[in-house]
């Protein structure tokens, strides 16, 4: 196994550790970006049958940490919340951790968007449009260490 493969050890620790975090969150109306709502969870991982039926409908194969991650966890079952601190603008729902089948219409025209036909590696992307995205990690295992636990870290002091 490669050094930077994820491990279902890993992934589990993380789900637990996320969902435990989400039971008791608390929405910051003042705060700016994305917050998971109270109560969220992970949905059930796909089977690997269901893996490649994925892969299969985007005309693409995943890399290894991806399969890994969909095998323990595939999105979440509700969707994040966009605040917009004291701007006056009213916050709206969004899907942030997508889920195979529900969100497939999505995710097609995202990887669309980004002119993307393979995926070879594991860079974790922002795609706002066509012409603007974010790395959020290196890895798959850098982006859920930065974006989850350290935020979940943040609010345990």
């Amino acid at each position: 196994m490669r050094p930077d493969m994820l491990t279902r050890e890993f992934l589990v620790s993380f789900k637990n550790r996320t969902e435990e975090f989400w039971r008791e969150i608390v929405i910051d109306p003042a705060g700016y970006g994305y917050q998971c709502r109270p109560g969220t969870r992970w949905n059930q991982g796909l089977t690997d049958a269901g893996i490649s039926e994925y892969e299969s409908c985007l005309g693409i194969r995943f890399p290894d940490d991806l399969n890994s991650f969909l095998g323990v966890v595939n999105g979440t079952d509700i969707p994040m919340l966009n605040v917009y601190g004291g701007s006056g603008e009213s916050p709206r729902y969004l899907v942030d951790a997508y889920a195979d089948p529900r969100d497939l219409a999505e995710v097609e025209r995202r990887i669309r968007d980004a002119c993307t036909s393979r995926l070879d590696s594991s860079v974790v992307l922002s795609i706002a449009d066509e012409y603007y995205a974010i790395v959020y990690g290196n890895t798959l295992q850098e982006y859920l260490e930065n974006e989850f636990l350290k935020t979940t870290q943040h609010y345990h002091r």
